[in-house]
């Protein structure tokens, strides 16, 4: 369940990298994360 709320988290906050850098620890999201950092 906590998955499904970091994604929606992180949609939100895609211009925070510091939240981005806290929900990069995770391990399905990691490889996600990386892609909103790139951009």
């Amino acid at each position: 369940m906590q998955s499904d709320i970091v994604l929606l988290q992180t949609s939100s906050l895609t211009n925070n990298p510091l939240f981005l850098s806290i929900y990069t620890k995770t391990d399905g999201e990691r490889e996600i994360i990386s892609n909103w950092s790139c951009r």
